[in-house]
């Protein structure tokens, strides 16, 4: 059923949505910058990403069940970005869930899920999510988190693809190279390649 909405309540659906992105990524920098844990989020922090999740939710009420419906995939999302960093994981999944029924190729939907997913060492269902990202999209991030689950689901051999990705992608930063380089002599150990292992290391001590 398609519940009418006056124009003039549409009309401020964008707003909204603009200063829920914008109160979001404000605190998820200041996050980054602060380097903090999540019980230490200062107050202003968590005060910004509760308005950001209040500002989402008005675009969300002023949108479903209306033609615009289906445009609402992003708008969850961002509000379950809001709702996992003040460690709402189970609402946040909710939200993740909207995003891909309204549209279940959505990259970024897919990794918000596999993380939530892997938070809870559901590593099968984390690969499929993963799997469902076209590789000219995916980023290094998701690439390392894709071997960790493969890791996790027991299939070192599998993990192997794209960790090897990361460690030699330009774009990849030091910390995401170590990372990638110690889930790699896992899964090499894993599967009794020594030699292989060995070249790793070597590949590590050669970065400083």
């Amino acid at each position: 059923i398609v519940a009418p909405r006056a124009k003039a309540e549409l009309a401020y659906a964008p707003a909204w949505d603009a200063l829920g992105r914008a109160l979001l990524t404000e605190a998820q920098e200041g996050l980054q910058a602060e380097r903090v844990l999540p019980w230490q989020m200062p107050d202003s922090r968590r005060k910004m990403l509760e308005e950001g999740e209040q500002a989402f939710s008005q675009v969300i009420d002023l949108v479903e069940q209306t033609e615009l419906d289906a445009e609402l995939a992003l708008v969850y999302l961002n509000r379950a970005a809001c709702r996992a960093t003040l460690g709402r994981a189970a609402e946040a999944e909710t939200d993740c869930d909207k995003a891909l029924y309204l549209k279940p190729e959505l990259d970024e939907a897919n990794r918000a899920k596999a993380l939530l997913l892997v938070g809870r060492r559901e590593y099968n269902s984390t690969v499929q999510h993963l799997r469902r990202i076209i590789a000219a999209g995916m980023s290094d991030d998701s690439r390392g988190l894709l071997g960790l689950a493969h890791l996790g689901a027991g299939q070192p051999r599998e993990a192997i693809a794209p960790l090897m990705a990361v460690l030699h992608s330009p774009q990849a930063l030091r910390h995401q190279k170590i990372s990638a380089a110690d889930m790699l002599t896992q899964a090499y150990r894993q599967l009794d390649d020594l030699s292989a292992c060995a070249d790793i290391v070597r590949e590590i001590l050669a970065m400083y």
